[in-house]
């Protein structure tokens, strides 16, 4: 039996004349009773000295499983979605399995504040001036960033837009932007601290833009990517459309127009 098949299997006992209101607020509730349960011989286990019944704690956890399956399903989800949601969370919290340092420090998404501007200019200095000098020469560096952003431009656009900031501990270690005002979100910037690459950080940025998207209702999500964030996009979906030469301060830049179609929303956590 697959987890779909148990779902509605399930929802087969559910009381048909419950409303959808009337269902959620039973899920939920139902949810917190029989984990209520889990735990109360749990600690008639451990505080009485009860035996663990394993059978009868089975038994419930079968029951907690059911509101999870009643209440996936009033919100429109699968459980395999549900799971699966849960899955990329966890994927972008620990990439490479659990580690102590990421749990202390873990990865931390924030909406966009004016005071982070600093710091989200020298981000954005370091990581061209680093990350991309094998891809684009040292005038072609300087010609994207100078070094002197127009920080009430920079602050204006990041206000209009959808935009994250990423954290870990006290560090800024990425950010992104998403502009919804044409005919298909764009995802206009996403940097990454030098320190941070390959580490995840870029992964949960990007996602957090699909996933505006996606609540937003767009079915797709359109980038231009450079020559050095090219195979990242590839890696989480994107097609390439066509190779694009842009001028900065007189300078030729290439980058690459991409596009990515976005399944459903899943509900995974953004900031």
């Amino acid at each position: 039996m697959t987890i779909n098949e148990y779902q509605e299997l399930a929802l087969r006992t559910a009381n048909p004349a419950m409303s959808e209101r009337d269902m959620l607020i039973n899920g939920v509730m139902g949810l917190c009773g029989e984990s209520g349960e889990v735990i109360d011989m749990v600690k008639k286990h451990l505080a009485q000295g009860h035996d663990l019944d394993r059978q009868r704690m089975a038994e419930e956890l079968g029951d907690v499983a059911w509101y999870l399956a009643e209440t996936a399903h009033v919100l429109g989800f699968s459980l395999e979605e549900i799971l699966q949601g849960n899955i990329d969370k966890l994927r972008r919290r620990f990439p490479a399995g659990f580690d102590r340092e990421r749990s202390i420090n873990r990865l931390v998404l924030r909406l966009y504040r004016p005071d982070y501007l600093p710091a989200m200019a020298k981000l954005f200095y370091d990581t061209v001036h680093t990350v991309c000098t094998a891809d684009y020469s040292e005038e072609q560096l300087s010609a994207w960033a100078d070094g002197h952003p127009d920080s009430d431009a920079w602050n204006r656009s990041f206000l209009a837009h959808y935009t994250v900031t990423a954290w870990i501990g006290e560090v800024l270690a990425g950010f992104a932007d998403l502009d919804e005002s044409g005919s298909a979100p764009y995802l206009d910037r996403l940097y990454v601290h030098r320190d941070y690459q390959k580490n995840g950080v870029g992964r949960a940025l990007a996602e957090a833009m699909e996933e505006k998207a996606r609540k937003d209702g767009a079915s797709e999500i359109i980038v231009h990517a450079s020559i050095t964030a090219r195979p990242f996009f590839e890696h989480l979906g994107y097609m390439t459309e066509r190779e694009r030469q842009v001028m900065r301060h007189g300078i030729c830049l290439c980058n690459f127009a991409m596009r990515k179609k976005l399944a459903k929303s899943t509900g995974a956590e953004t900031p």
